[in-house]
């Protein structure tokens, strides 16, 4: 994205939305079953903290923030997107904000004396750095599974099969954001899979699709969540 572009989005927005609100239509989408999602995989998972790839304007990084109580380690690699998302959320605590390339963090964040204490426990991941000739989805998982034991990824913009309701993102060949073209990365990473419980026709907001990911020790604890469905490969 030219920064022309960035700074014209950046304003539109600001303009219609100088400070985060909370409310239904805004985080995730305005996906209400996506918000339960979220819920109830930090509950089940007794997660420490979240960590999230793609800040952009700071709607769903202030839900995740105000919703669990927990941490939030978010980067953004557009600093025009991570300046206007910082002065929208700048009420609410426990953000820590990071620019850089969405692999970049997480390799820094997972050496970093600060996020230490967090990997002792479940950490539940948000991956939303996608965006057109940037695809950095399977780089991200081979990172969190080389480097955390116990954890959940739930990642935006996925087709969930069976369902096309559920609106995904695709770049075209080898740019899919589906299992065929991840399905292979979940296999070798050993990741159990989940899609949405709810039909699409039954949600609000977006009704983007997602898939919710998790590591073998913590694949029982997240067969309990009503809100998905477990996918075999």
């Amino acid at each position: 994205m030219s920064r022309v572009s960035a700074l014209e989005m950046a304003f539109a927005f600001m303009l219609r939305s100088p400070k985060y609100e909370a409310s239904d239509g805004v985080g995730f989408n305005g996906q209400l079953h996506r918000k339960l999602i979220f819920k109830d995989a930090t509950i089940l998972l007794q997660c420490r903290s979240i960590v999230e790839t793609g800040t952009y304007c700071g709607d769903t990084t202030a839900f995740m923030a105000e919703n669990s109580n927990l941490p939030v380690f978010s980067c953004e690699a557009n600093p025009i997107f991570q300046s206007l998302a910082i002065s929208r959320l700048k009420e609410i605590g426990g953000i820590h904000f990071y620019l850089s390339d969405s692999r970049q963090f997480l390799k820094a964040l997972f050496q970093s004396t600060e996020f230490a204490p967090h990997k002792q426990a479940p950490v539940l991941f948000y991956l939303d750095a996608h965006w057109h000739h940037d695809l950095p989805l399977e780089d991200e998982i081979d990172i969190i599974c080389r480097s955390v034991h116990d954890f959940a990824i739930l990642v935006d913009d996925f087709a969930v099969p069976g369902d096309p309701g559920y609106t995904y993102d695709n770049y075209g060949m080898g740019k899919s954001l589906d299992l065929t073209t991840f399905g292979s990365c979940f296999k070798r990473n050993d990741l159990s899979v989940f899609f949405p419980s709810l039909p699409s026709a039954s949600e609000s907001g977006g009704r983007r699709g997602c898939v919710l990911l998790s590591s073998r020790s913590q694949a029982e604890t997240i067969r309990r969540q009503k809100s998905v469905k477990e996918h075999s490969l």
